[in-house]
């Protein structure tokens, strides 16, 4: 899939039928076309202030999940790179953004307006996306033709690293390399038309785009926890039943919480596959999640770090990892290319630093440091790790203990 076929399928889906949930959310429920109204008049307004020096970097500082999504399918079909943030982030975090974003407006609703009071935004045009919406609810200004077939170019995307080591560094990715996941996942899961599959991300980490796009792409919905932060235990079984959620990707550290939750083996019936990353899966989980729901809910391993998009390397856990010393991560997905690299040289069997090779190139930092890039299309990610014979990845820890 390319980076308009993304827009394509979503188009696609609109005209064969807006009436169907797009995305829910504790408070609202929008239809495909209500959504596609919003983007419609979102990208209106990016072109409405573009200007002649204009077209450069859009930040996204919207709570509202419905006003991100949008806001990301204009600025795809606009050509635009987009930068979406989590407004609850600190002072200090958004001073950094701006600084290096520099971008040429900024699309923000009530909380991304508070939170960005005080800071410089330079001369960028804001677009307040609370008053697009409600224009655009009213214009009902939406044509298969305009989000079909275009011509524009990949403008991307930059999400920015946690900063939890020293400023937050920007990561430049593609929507082709977003499409490239889709299409995997779509295959790999059997999502399609009518699945419900989890977001849990914040709009700050590059996961939204695989939680919120997948299942626009295909006609299915994007169920939303809701504002007040990521659901757990107990509170997160009945969100998962209550919403008859098929698909669910979290962090290891958030399924752990549903083992306080009290499942029984006819527990979460909606449910058939659990995606977990970011975080190591521990041998426990494994035996805990088998032992209650044997193959009839899968538990899927993923591994990718998001300079290289999202997921790179996949596996499906079985019996066997319930008692491994380390969970695998697994295989590459079609077109990726695995290395373990010891003093430069690939190796099998033994530990070294584990380096990806995507089939798409990699945009690289905002500031234009090297870091592990190489080459166009590799990215050494400061991993240990180990590929066994067989070709499976098992990931050891950091080169810098991190």
């Amino acid at each position: 899939m390319s980076h308009t076929k993304i827009l394509d399928r979503w188009a696609g889906q609109v005209e064969g039928d807006g009436r169907a949930p797009a995305v829910t959310t504790p408070d609202r429920v929008w239809s495909r076309r209500e959504l596609a109204e919003f983007a419609s008049g979102l990208r209106a307004a990016l072109a409405a202030g573009e200007g002649p020096a204009r077209g450069g970097p859009v930040l996204v500082a919207c709570a509202d999940p419905g006003a991100v999504m949008a806001t990301i399918l204009a600025c795809a079909a606009a050509g635009r790179a987009f930068a979406p943030v989590d407004v609850r982030q600190p002072a200090a975090r958004w001073t950094a953004i701006l600084e290096d974003l520099g971008p040429d407006h900024v699309v923000c609703d009530a909380a991304g307006r508070a939170a960005l009071e005080g800071c410089d935004t330079g001369e960028a045009v804001r677009i307040d996306a609370e008053a697009v919406g409600a224009e655009a609810r009213s214009a009902r200004a939406w044509r298969v033709d305009d989000w079909s077939a275009l011509g524009v170019p990949d403008g991307g995307y930059v999400y920015f690293t946690s900063g939890t080591t020293g400023r937050p560094k920007g990561i430049r990715g593609s929507l082709t390399a977003v499409a490239h996941f889709l299409d995997w996942e779509a295959e790999e899961l059997r999502v399609g038309p009518g699945t419900r599959v989890s977001l849990l991300t914040s709009p700050g980490f590059d996961a939204f785009l695989r939680d919120a796009l997948l299942p626009l792409c295909v006609g299915g919905t994007v169920e939303v926890a809701g504002s007040g932060g990521v659901p757990v235990g107990a509170a997160l079984a009945a969100w998962l039943e209550e919403r008859a959620v098929e698909v669910l990707h979290c962090v290891p550290t958030v399924f752990r919480t549903l083992r306080s939750a009290g499942l029984t083996a006819g527990s979460l019936p909606g449910l058939r596959a659990v995606l977990l990353a970011g975080e190591p899966v521990r041998a426990a989980d494994v035996a805990w999640w088998r032992g209650l729901f044997g193959d009839t809910k899968e538990l899927v391993n993923l591994y990718g770090p998001s300079e290289t998009t999202m997921t790179k390397v996949f596996h499906r856990l079985t019996a066997e990892d319930a008692v491994a010393e380390t969970v695998p991560v697994g295989r590459p997905m079609p077109g990726v290319e695995i290395r373990v690299l010891l003093a430069g040289k690939p190796v099998t069997g033994a530990i070294g630093e584990v380096e990806l090779r995507t089939p798409f190139p990699l945009g690289g930092y905002l500031d234009g440091s090297a870091g592990g890039f190489r080459e166009g299309d590799r990215f050494r990610t400061g991993d240990l790790g180990r590929l066994r014979e067989d070709g499976v990845l098992e990931v050891l820890g950091r080169r810098d203990q991190q």
